[in-house]
Parts: structure tokens; C-alpha cells; sequence
């Protein structure tokens, strides 16, 4: 059942992908999609254009689809690689505890096998604190990092209790509903009912409800909290925030740039937890000036 399930979920992606590609002016793309083998498991991949590498990293509970209103404008310039985060999207979905540095030693191991050195990363949510983890772990591998509305630091007490009701790995068309809503600031327009219908069906066929449930209960640990090991980072940073982000507030956004040696802030109005969905125009310009 889970692989008739991928099936279809490959296909149906590779369909809006290809979709996306063509109303931006792009010829149909051939032969981007790729898996390949990191500790035995299949990380599913884009990789489209050349020239210096930007790797994209999508947050908890979606996968690489979260990118595709960047993709067209930087694939022109630079190498795009968009992953499916291990038990995410179409990669594989092991019998993993999830903790960050799992999904660090994936993302680190699928760089050291396609020998990719000084990257430009960008990681939205949880890809902004596995992005983070990383560029503390390896500096000689990360140029330049953009944290996007990023996962990571220890919440206050009033927000833990909000994020931990939070449903993000909904099960329901209104556990969809209540999670979406959490996370545009356009309610209207992301947050309607055909949305909430393809956002519940992907989900669905992604089946990545236990490994969001794992990654929540890890994330717990104090251990894996980024506010102690920020003066660590080395590589230029853009810090890119959407204003009303309910999710991930602003204040993390001001922590995270007062702490991150030289780090640069840029804040998108009207905007929630996915800039690159909600403000894609604003938010591609800001990343091409920083990158």
C-alpha cells in the first residue's frame, strides 16, 4: 500500500512541478528528479541548472514541493537542489528516532556523496535548524545560510503550550484546517477549502504522520536547541522572516540575528510561517540580493 501510495504521490508532484515550470517560462524539465542511496535509505531529489549550489530544505510535515516558486528564478543562475528530507515526501521513511542531527547526518551525507563543498543553503522551519546544526557541524561545507522562519530555539513557556495543541501531523480535514491556519497570514486565500482538501490528500499520501510525530517529541530536548551554539556560526546569514509568523515568532527572528555573528535580518509584511509560498516575489528578491 505505501508504495502504490509513492507512486501516486510521485506522480502527482512531477506533474505540478512540471506545471510550475512551464507558467514561469522553463521548457519541459527532463531527468532533474533523482534518488540517491545516503546510509542505505533513497533521498528523492531536483537537481536543475549550474553554476554554484543552492541547496533548498523544507520544514516539518512538506517536502521539496515547498520550493517550487524559487526554483525558476535560480535555476537560471546558479545549481538548485531541492531535497525530500528523509521521511519526507518521496524519500524513504526508516524506523528512525528523527532526532535533528539524524536529519543533519542525511543532509551531511548527501552532500559529501555529490562532493559539495562552500554551498548556499536555505532551510525553511525545521530546514532552517537542521540548515543551522550543520553549518555548526561542518563550516567548510555552508558559504552562505538562510534561515527562513526557522525552528530551532527554546520556546517560552505561553508558546510551548501553543505549539504543543498543535496538530502537524493532521489527521482530519480540520486538524488541516487549524494547521494551515497557523501558518499563512492570508487566511483567505491559503487557507480555503479546496487548499485544505490537497493540503489533507497530500499529507495523506506522504504518510510521514509518525516521523512528525517523532521529530516533535525530540525536539523537546534541550540538547538539540540552537540558542547556546548561534556564536558558532561562521558562514554569511540571512535571517528572513515573515511578520506574522504564529508559528515562529519574531522575536525568534531578532534572536537569531543578534546572535549569528554578522547575520543580516529582513522581515516580509503580511506574511506568515512560508514566505516562499505566500510572498514568493518578495521573498526570491530578498534571497537574490543576499546571495
Amino acid at each position: 500500500m505505501l508504495e502504490v501510495k509513492s507512486q501516486v504521490l510521485g506522480l502527482a508532484t512531477n506533474m505540478v512541478s512540471q506545471l510550475v515550470y512551464y507558467r514561469n517560462g522553463m521548457e519541459r524539465q527532463k531527468n532533474i528528479a533523482k534518488f540517491i542511496k545516503i546510509k542505505g535509505h533513497r533521498i528523492w531529489y531536483q537537481d536543475i541548472g549550474q553554476g554554484q549550489p543552492i541547496l533548498f530544505l523544507h520544514g516539518l510535515g512538506s517536502n521539496s514541493l515547498s520550493w517550487l516558486m524559487s526554483v525558476p528564478m535560480f535555476c537560471q543562475q546558479y545549481r538548485v537542489i531541492a531535497i525530500d528530507n528523509i521521511g519526507h515526501g518521496r524519500s524513504d521513511k526508516p524506523d528512525l528516532d528523527y532526532k535533528i542531527t539524524d536529519f543533519v547526518n542525511y543532509v551531511e551525507g548527501f552532500l559529501d556523496t555529490l562532493n559539495l563543498k562552500e554551498i548556499y543553503i536555505v532551510g525553511n522551519s525545521l530546514g532552517g535548524w537542521i540548515a543551522a546544526r550543520l553549518a555548526i557541524k561542518r563550516p567548510e561545507l555552508i558559504k552562505r545560510l538562510v534561515l527562513v522562519c526557522s525552528a530551532g530555539l527554546q520556546p517560552w513557556p505561553e508558546l510551548r503550550e501553543k505549539l504543543e495543541k498543535v496538530k502537524f501531523a493532521p489527521r482530519t480535514i480540520s486538524e488541516t484546517r487549524s494547521m494551515l491556519s497557523l501558518c499563512f497570514y492570508n487566511k483567505v486565500q491559503y487557507v480555503n477549502q479546496v487548499s485544505v482538501v490537497i493540503s489533507y490528500l497530500l499529507r495523506n499520501l506522504e504518510s510521514n504522520h509518525k516521523t512528525v510525530e517523532k521529530v516533535l517529541a525530540s525536539a523537546l530536548d534541550p540538547n538539540e536547541w540552537l540558542d547556546d551554539k548561534l556564536t558558532k556560526i561562521r558562514a554569511e546569514t540571512l535571517v528572513l522572516w515573515g511578520q506574522h509568523d504564529e508559528l515562529m515568532p519574531i522575536e525568534f527572528a531578532r534572536q537569531f540575528a543578534e546572535n549569528i555573528p554578522g547575520a543580516k535580518l529582513e522581515v516580509i509584511p503580511n506574511c506568515g510561517h512560508v514566505p516562499q509560498i505566500e510572498r514568493p516575489k518578495e521573498f526570491n528578491q530578498l534571497l537574490k540580493i543576499f546571495l
